[in-house]
């Protein structure tokens, strides 16, 4: 992560803390995961990180063997997996199981896996759980990790258009299915998202992302509302923009060019 990343999103969270913030009631915070018919006493080790780089997770001897990883319970998380220092993102949040940052080998390409919060985020350890208190509660989480799958598949192919503007408004509205809320005339999505964490989440440079945010906003596509992205009409956009041409009804914010050709990162 660069560091104007960092300097943007806080200071690093240093080490990965000695002790857990606390324990926490996990049907309380997240009863989805056993349709409210479970143990309400079933209790979880908690881990408080303030926004900024994420530390990588305690050493492998002090998991005693547990694969599970965390839960998100609160705040927004930057994950980056890097293969030869080109790194792809996901932007993950509660209800999301999550492995933590480090090295794994995956085959044969090492692979360096990266977290930042983007907010500040409370992680449920599920290693902490009673297994045989949990089956239903393990069920549940099986199926959070199929959702995640889903996703990434989607975000796969949303990066693999060339042209970075159809890029940009899929991810919004695939963030929109999510995180955002319905408003008269389409949907409002208010998300810490920088041009930057942008450019991660499509695979592109933060300037030529800042291009395609200006084309999109020039085409009427997304409103900017402080932070937030207000999407116009419905998902079907991304099939109309995808169908115009890309220099068509672009004129530089300026006004000192008739038109910009876009160009793909």
């Amino acid at each position: 992560m660069t560091q104007s990343m960092h300097s943007r999103n806080g200071s690093s969270n240093g080490a990965w803390p000695v002790q857990p913030a606390g324990r926490i009631s996990l049907l309380e915070v997240d009863p989805d995961l056993a349709n409210g018919d479970g143990d309400a006493r079933l209790a979880v080790a908690v881990f408080r990180f303030g926004a900024g780089a994420m530390p990588s997770e305690p050493p492998a001897e002090t998991r005693r063997g547990c694969m599970l990883g965390y839960l998100v319970l609160k705040g927004l998380v930057l994950y980056e997996s890097a293969v030869c220092g080109r790194a792809a993102a996901e932007l993950l949040g509660p209800g999301d199981v999550v492995r933590a940052a480090g090295n794994y080998t995956s085959g044969t390409l090492p692979t360096r896996v990266t977290w930042t919060a983007l907010s500040p985020v409370l992680l449920a350890d599920l290693c902490s759980l009673d297994p045989h208190r949990s089956g239903a509660v393990i069920e549940a989480l099986a199926m959070r990790c199929e959702d995640r799958a889903e996703r990434a598949a989607i975000e796969r192919s949303i990066c693999s258009h060339v042209r970075v503007d159809v890029r940009v408004l899929a991810q919004l509205w695939h963030l929109a299915d999510r995180f955002g809320v319905v408003v008269p005339g389409g949907v409002k999505v208010d998300l810490p998202l920088t041009h930057a964490v942008l450019a991660r989440l499509v695979g592109a440079r933060r300037p030529t992302v800042t291009t395609a945010l200006q084309r999109l906003v020039q085409l009427g596509y997304v409103t900017r509302e402080g932070r937030s992205f207000r999407l116009a009409g419905d998902a079907t956009s991304v099939e109309d923009l995808d169908r115009r041409s890309p220099a068509r009804d672009f004129a530089y914010p300026d006004g000192g060019r008739d038109s910009y050709h876009f160009q793909a990162a």
